[in-house]
């Protein structure tokens, strides 16, 4: 019955597209039509109103309709069209358009798919584009908008370019101050190494009332653990593309040349840290919202991007000062110590997104890019972004909001040290397929429920990678001897 419940609501929204008569070329006074599906990884870029049916929207938006117009007056032979709602990256949804080539021109998904959709011919390859001229940032190549250490992290497992991203992401940890000065803990100086965040959630576990010292709904802490205590095999597996990041084809060639596997010894402290981090959960923690729980004041830190953040500090019932920190690095006493860390404040670039096969069956691929060209450039990107304020703007330099500026500030710092890696540098998580990053997303939770062992653990995933492995060089045609 799920499952056909599942089935009937997405039938329901290919149906509501279909009528909306977005597919086809025909627009507006014989204009061709742009569609853009409009999602964004932290909130939508679609126009919302400023009332609801029932009340006030607190957060009215038509910052990228806006500027659609704009670019419409010097592309008068198009017609943007930005989709009422966003398909929100649904695969279900989002594989029934491309299988057809009927999806919007310009789509939102989640990039960790590619590496199972390359080969299906459902995306142009940006790669050649990004060195072309942006006409809206004065001719300069288009990659030169992001800093380059951040865009290799999009590359493709074929090492190319297949989506590009609207902002970045800031990333981090928001705390309870007040339950810090209960805890006997400086409420100005958060934890800056694994060991003081271990010490922290101690502390705050022995306070009256603290359900949990520390609740993530993201586990996002895991990707910069992975990185940090791999940081130092980076300059052994990177002979692929050499770009300081372990990327799918990298990670196939490691584990054919027996150089990374999880049966590597810092896999399994890998797998122990991640556990012992969340000892402090509380019984049946899977039935808590952790947002509301710290709403309550009864969580003394989690995990936040731009919206959590928004949403704490908008709230007006709230009774608590917060304050905000990046994650903490492993220290020289903490298990896995490597000497290497991740840059803190900003998780890198977000939002993917793609031009289709629609483009290229309609003839609208060039105007679809320039289009991207100009949203991601800093006079048009900025306002897309800021005005929502969720994120960050691709320019670093920008003005942002006030509550950003302590990520904002140790982002900076990082950048310059070369011991600071970017996010994902090394994430067998991103980089393997969803089968492995589901697995170990699902074998974590066991791990923490106690139904596994940090032995079982790894084995699980030794099993996981084999498996992943296996498909991915079938996929791509790849073979040993190719880096003979």
């Amino acid at each position: 019955m799920k499952k056909f419940f599942k089935t009937f609501l997405i039938f329901l929204f290919v149906l509501s597209f279909s009528f909306s008569g977005l597919i086809g070329c025909g627009g507006s006074g014989g204009k061709t039509r742009i569609i853009v599906d409009g999602g964004g990884a932290a909130g939508n870029f679609n126009t919302t109103p400023s009332m609801t049916p029932s009340e006030a929207n607190p957060r009215p938006y038509n910052t990228l309709e806006k500027l659609a117009e704009k670019w419409e007056e010097t592309h008068p032979e198009y017609d943007i069209v930005i989709q009422r709602q966003s398909a929100n990256g649904n695969r279900d949804v989002l594989t029934g358009w491309l299988s057809a080539g009927t999806a919007p021109d310009i789509i939102f998904q989640n990039p960790s798919i590619l590496a199972e959709d390359l080969g299906k011919g459902w995306y142009v390859n940006l790669t050649e584009w990004l060195e072309k001229p942006n006409p809206y940032n004065d001719d300069k190549p288009w990659k030169e908008l992001y800093n380059e250490k951040e865009l290799e992290t999009t590359r493709g497992p074929d090492g190319e370019f297949y989506y590009i991203t609207l902002e970045k992401f800031p990333i981090g940890i928001m705390y309870n101050k007040d339950l810090f000065v209960k805890a006997g803990l400086d409420p100005e100086s958060p934890p800056k190494t694994y060991g003081e965040f271990m010490e922290a959630q101690e502390a705050l576990s022995k306070v009256e009332g603290v359900l949990a010292p520390y609740f993530p709904q993201f586990n996002w802490y895991n990707i910069v653990l992975e990185t940090s205590i791999f940081g130092g095999d980076i300059a052994k597996l990177d002979t692929v593309r050499e770009n300081s990041i372990i990327d799918t084809e990298e990670f196939c060639k490691a584990y054919t040349e027996g150089l990374w596997s999880p049966s590597d010894p810092k896999f399994t402290t890998y797998a122990q840290v991640a556990t012992d981090k969340a000892k402090y959960y509380p019984d049946d923690y899977q039935t808590y919202v952790m947002a509301t729980e710290f709403f309550n004041g009864k969580v003394g830190m989690m995990e936040v991007n731009g919206q959590r953040m928004t949403q704490v500090l908008e709230d007006e019932k709230r009774t608590f000062d917060v304050g905000l920190f990046g994650y903490p690095l492993l220290g020289e006493n903490d298990p896995g110590y490597s000497g290497y860390g991740v840059i803190r404040g900003v998780s890198g670039l977000s939002t993917a997104w793609w031009v289709t096969n629609s483009a290229e069956k309609k003839g609208t691929t060039e105007a679809a890019i320039d289009f991207l060209m100009y949203l991601t450039s800093p006079e048009q990107n900025t306002p897309l972004i800021n005005d929502l304020g969720l994120t960050l703007p691709l320019d670093p330099d920008c003005e942002v909001p006030e509550f950003y500026q302590p990520l904002v500030d140790v982002y900076k710092e990082d950048f310059s040290n070369p011991k600071m890696l970017t996010w994902g540098a090394f994430n067998s998580i991103g980089k393997m397929n969803k089968e492995y990053a589901d697995t170990w997303h699902r074998t974590l939770t066991s791990s923490i429920d106690g139904y596994k062992t940090v032995a079982e653990f790894v084995e699980i995933m030794e099993a996981a990678a084999a498996d992943a492995y296996d498909k991915l060089m079938k996929t791509n045609g790849w073979t040993a001897d190719r880096w003979d």
